[in-house]
């Protein structure tokens, strides 16, 4: 049975933009919502930058000079911004999670449609369970790339942009110095993912031929 699994081995590019551009294909149907997502995750990392600042003039201000009750303020201030910071980000969390579901909705139910039009012979080369894993697993992969990474990879993107912005207008000397250690870390991350591509990848397989061989042997069990 093992040359049934040969495809399963063909390890494609860490980044394909034919692939991208067929899965957007399914989210632009969708773009209005993803458009109130996107708002509301800027207004989600600006939220998170506006509580250190409000500390820092706080430190700065009435702290420094004594005045205990002119710190209620920048107390107010700050609990307002956790508050919008907690409204931005439950609500970016239904919009583009309603996104994904509909995308794994279209999705599943396209390659279901597809699957009906295949022939005998496909069925002969692909197990049940391999058929299993395409529909249910990746593509509950497809949408935790959609909602999670995508999403992860662009606020962690802008919050950073953030954070250095705002470094270097407190302190430009301080934010360079904070800054020298970023090349390391980007090499240990390169190194790191990796390692991390080639272990998701075996996952995949290694899933793929467990459903397959589960499906077979449950198949032909007597009741």
């Amino acid at each position: 049975m093992a040359h049934q699994f040969d495809d399963d081995t063909i390890l494609g590019k860490a980044y394909d933009g034919r692939l991208v551009r067929r899965l957007a294909t399914y989210v632009i149907p969708y773009w209005g919502r993803l458009s109130v997502a996107i708002v509301l995750l800027i207004g989600a990392i600006l939220s998170d930058l506006v509580p250190p600042l409000l500390i820092q003039q706080a430190i700065d201000g009435p702290i420094s000079a004594g005045v205990i009750d002119g710190v209620w303020p920048y107390f107010v201030a700050f609990l307002g911004a956790l508050l919008a910071n907690f409204l931005f980000r439950n609500s970016h969390s239904y919009f583009i999670n309603s996104v994904g579901q509909q995308v794994m909705k279209d999705l599943r139910v396209a390659i279901f449609r597809h699957i009906q039009y295949m022939s005998l012979s496909f069925f002969n080369r692909n197990p049940v369970g391999r058929l299993i894993t395409r529909i249910t697993n990746d593509v509950d992969a497809l949408n935790e790339f959609l909602t999670q990474g995508v999403v992860m990879i662009v606020a962690d993107l802008l919050t950073l942009i953030g954070i250095i912005v705002v470094m270097f207008v407190l302190n430009w000397r301080l934010a360079l110095i904070s800054l020298a250690t970023l090349p390391v870390l980007m090499l240990i991350v390169s190194i790191y993912q990796r390692f991390m591509r080639a272990a998701y990848r075996l996952v995949r397989q290694r899933l793929a031929r467990i459903n397959a061989f589960l499906s077979e042997q449950i198949s032909g069990v007597l009741v």
